[in-house]
């Protein structure tokens, strides 16, 4: 008999993250299933089913058909404006989202590794003592997406402590890379410049504001992350998953600008302009992930941005 071969689930696998996971996984070796809202999937030669949480009813039919030892749990309402339209369908998809895979992996799945990615907007920026930020620092939820980040990662810590179940939690940093929807500020960017390089708009970029500097780790470099974390990290540890250094936007927008020899007017939006508190200028530390895992980030952000332009250019 050959080897028995490993076999995940990936919640929310038809998003940026979860296309970029499923490919890796692959690339891996790893049998990928896969549950999204959409009626077909994005990845090929994935098994899929349509699973809207917290309804489980199409995940526990995977869970006990597949024999999964992983659970990537990815599904969520990210985008942070998004997230404070409706404040009880964030907290239904995110927090009671992974109630529910928690309780379905429980049921079905009990030896199964979780991981439950949160987010940096975790922290309490009014509180913050020391810099690079690790996973120490103190929590305090701002605004409703970090408030189902945060609630979601004491829940997983409680079915971890009461049932035993294997969860594994991380703390991500925006990241960015190809395929990224434009909603978010370095794919915006690229897709903007990209339309001016190509003629099929006028010689102007509008953005919202552009005196942070941010923490971007590439899309690629996080995927791998979770793989570490899973086969290598700890059951019940929070790691931060980041680059360990900030860039200023100022520096993003110019290096996107010199993608065309094209002159380009910048306009400030203000339907860009995001209200809130974003993680402006914090810088995250990987150290735990590092030395419990191995990882570090290993793609350039000028590589990510170059990669993300050219995404844009065949993409238009």
């Amino acid at each position: 008999m050959g080897e028995k071969k490993d076999v995940a689930l990936i919640t929310g696998v038809n998003g940026f993250v979860g296309i970029h996971l499923a490919n890796y996984l692959k690339s891996r070796g790893v049998e990928v299933y896969g549950t999204d809202v959409q009626e077909e999937p994005r990845v090929e030669n994935i098994t899929y089913c349509k699973s809207r949480l917290p309804h489980t009813g199409n995940l526990e039919k995977m869970l006990e058909s597949a024999g999964i030892s992983r659970i990537y749990h990815l599904a969520a309402i990210s985008f942070l404006p998004d997230a404070g339209i409706s404040p009880r369908q964030t907290l239904e998809v995110n927090l009671l989202g992974t109630v529910a895979v928690l309780d379905a992996a429980l049921k079905v799945s009990p030896s199964a590794r979780v991981l439950v990615t949160g987010s940096s907007k975790e922290y309490d920026l009014s509180e913050l003592k020391k810099e690079p930020v690790d996973e120490t620092s103190p929590l305090a939820p701002r605004d409703f997406y970090s408030l189902s980040k945060v609630t979601s990662e004491l829940t997983g810590k409680l079915y971890a402590q009461q049932f035993g179940l294997d969860v594994r939690f991380t703390r991500s940093f925006n990241h960015t890379g190809p395929g990224q929807s434009p909603k978010f500020v370095c794919s915006d960017w690229a897709r903007q410049v990209a339309s001016i390089h190509k003629g099929l708009c006028e010689p102007k970029i509008e953005i919202g504001n552009t005196d942070q500097a941010i923490d971007f780790c590439d899309v690629r470099d996080v995927v791998r992350a979770y793989y570490y974390i899973m086969e290598k990290g700890k059951s019940g540890a929070v790691y931060n998953v980041c680059s360990g250094k900030i860039t200023p936007l100022k520096e993003i927008l110019d290096y996107l600008k010199n993608m065309t020899k094209k002159k380009i007017e910048i306009v400030q939006s203000v339907s860009r302009m995001r209200t809130g508190s974003p993680n402006r200028n914090i810088t995250g530390d990987y150290s735990k992930l590092h030395f419990h895992t191995g990882w570090r980030p290993e793609i350039d952000l000028h590589q990510t941005l170059d990669e993300i332009y050219r995404y844009w250019i065949n993409e238009l």
